[in-house]
């Protein structure tokens, strides 16, 4: 898939199932912009939006806020879903009590251990 969005950090690729964003490398305050912008995108459908962090090294709170602003300001019925394979995101989420968003929703599944 073509990027829509790279820096030294952090690469921002569409996907089509799930629908939504692939994050890979870091995500602080020079590219949590970006990341908004990236979501605001694909906004204009009336499906849930699948953002993959199993590749993010690093998730900064402001950047996690990010998405969780961008969760709460869906429509009612539809969900913000955070794939991850770091129980630390979750962790985070749950110290701000951001876990109890109705339109956010976390999955962590961990990472194959056949490798």
């Amino acid at each position: 898939m073509d990027l829509l969005y790279a820096d030294e950090l952090l690469e921002i690729r569409p996907t089509v199932a799930p629908y939504g964003l692939a994050l890979s490398g870091d995500v602080d305050a020079s590219n949590q912009a970006a990341l908004a912008r990236c979501l605001l995108s694909l906004n204009g459908t009336g499906a849930d939006l699948t953002v993959d962090l199993h590749e993010v090294r690093f998730i900064s709170f402001p950047a996690l806020h990010v998405l969780v602003a961008f969760a709460h300001a869906l429509e009612p019925g539809r969900r913000l879903v955070l794939r991850t394979g770091a129980p630390m995101v979750g962790r985070m989420l749950t110290a701000c009590g951001w876990d109890e968003l109705p339109g956010l929703h976390m999955t962590v599944m961990e990472e194959d251990s056949d490798a």
